[in-house]
């Protein structure tokens, strides 16, 4: 999700008793944190055919890093299904902070091999009648987590999330296709990655070149 949005929910916990006048009104009242399955035209497992490089193990450590959709990567976002609330809070009656792990959703998706990115971004109500999102301002934008495509056509995918700016981590699967692995990912996983490759690849000694002596 956007920093923005994370710190909101995470440090915002408003008494309208302590900080407003009698009749006040927070602006906005509330602010929820949507997500949806995408196909994402610029993933990270999209790179040129004619690329002489083999870059399977980066891409795999860098799908475990989300990042914020500038305006023009929202314009390659394609979404599968309709976005849903992950989490919300009411500014006018928290008190304490939201729980922002273990947070899961579920969608049905028709296209599910486009699939390829969970896409997340705020709803801010400021009114009854007044809403923004923020996958169209410039101000806060949406974030994108990246995922290899599954190989069934249709199907449920679930997304399950700890939001936690250093040390969140998220997954996906399939409740519909049992037999096939949830993906999980999240900084944690591409660290350990790295340690088992490091462990698994001898290290080479490199002998300096000699010198030859004059005469």
């Amino acid at each position: 999700m956007t920093r923005s949005g994370l710190r909101l929910l995470d440090h915002s916990f408003i008494s309208e008793t302590v900080f407003l006048e009698p009749h006040g009104v927070l602006i906005p009242q509330k602010l929820a944190m949507l997500a949806a399955p995408a196909h994402f035209e610029k993933s990270v497992n999209n790179l040129p055919a004619d690329l002489p490089l083999t870059t399977q193990y980066l891409k795999g450590l860098r799908l475990n890093y989300g990042h914020h959709l500038s305006l023009d990567e929202r314009d390659d976002i394609k979404f599968l299904a309709e976005p849903k609330k992950l989490v919300e809070i009411d500014f006018r009656a928290v008190e304490e902070a939201p729980a922002l792990e273990n947070l899961s959703l579920s969608w049905r998706v028709k296209q599910l091999r486009k699939a390829n990115a969970i896409v997340t971004f705020n709803r801010s109500r400021f009114t009854d009648e007044i809403e923004m999102d923020s996958f169209g301002s410039r101000s806060w934008g949406a974030s994108v987590n990246e995922f290899v495509p599954f190989e069934p056509s249709s199907g449920e995918l679930k997304y399950a999330v700890t939001l936690d700016a250093q040390k969140g981590t998220w997954s996906v699967g399939l409740p519909s296709h049992p037999d096939l692995a949830t993906q999980s990912y999240g900084p944690v996983f591409a660290f350990s990655r790295v340690r088992m490759a490091q462990q698994m690849t001898p290290h080479r000694k490199i002998n300096p070149p000699k010198i030859k002596k004059k005469g």
